[in-house]
């Protein structure tokens, strides 16, 4: 199940890079789909974001409280450009960060100097992302992934799989094994 659950029976068949000692990538397959999921014991709320370079282009796939993607031309994107199409997920699905707002209005009766974000969202411990085989074909594809927080804690840094790659440089971005 797609729901940011990332059980170890679940994934008990996956192979697994484990990043260090808060973050962990599990790959697998089924007849149909490919799966990725991205464990991770950092603050939530996290986001990820997944880049795949395959014979048919560069493409930036987005899970946080909305999915995204967006196709990349050669190395002139920026953040921003071209935009993320916003629910626009043909071909592949992920979990997305839910929040309790009940939760969220308390927390902004009670405490407005916090951040409501940071003591609402629904407990998960990663993101997991399902590809269809129809439309991908992940077996050569190269990947980089970025761990990041929606809103804090101050200072914290983003974890990138694998470390040494640069997003607009291929060469040090990474197979994974299905």
């Amino acid at each position: 199940m797609i729901d940011g659950q990332i059980s170890t029976t679940e994934w008990a068949d996956a192979h697994v890079v484990t990043l260090d000692s808060l973050n962990s990538i599990y790959s697998k397959s089924d007849e149909y789909y490919y799966y990725v999921a991205v464990k991770s014991k950092l603050t939530k709320p996290l986001y990820v974001d997944v880049f795949i370079q395959q014979a048919s282009g560069l493409l930036n796939i987005h899970a946080s409280s909305q999915l995204g993607a967006r196709s990349l031309p050669d190395s002139t994107w920026t953040d921003t450009e071209p935009p993320t199409l916003w629910g626009y997920t043909v071909g592949w699905t992920a979990n997305t960060v839910r929040f309790d707002r009940k939760k969220m209005q308390l927390a902004r009766d009670s405490m407005p100097e916090v951040n409501p974000y940071s003591s609402s969202y629904i407990a998960y411990n990663g993101m997991e992302f399902q590809f269809s085989k129809k439309h991908f074909d992940l077996n050569n594809a190269l990947w980089r992934i970025e761990i990041r927080n929606m809103i804090g804690p101050e200072g914290f840094q983003p974890v990138i799989f694998p470390a040494n790659s640069t997003r607009k440089q291929t060469i040090n971005w990474t197979t994974l094994n299905f």
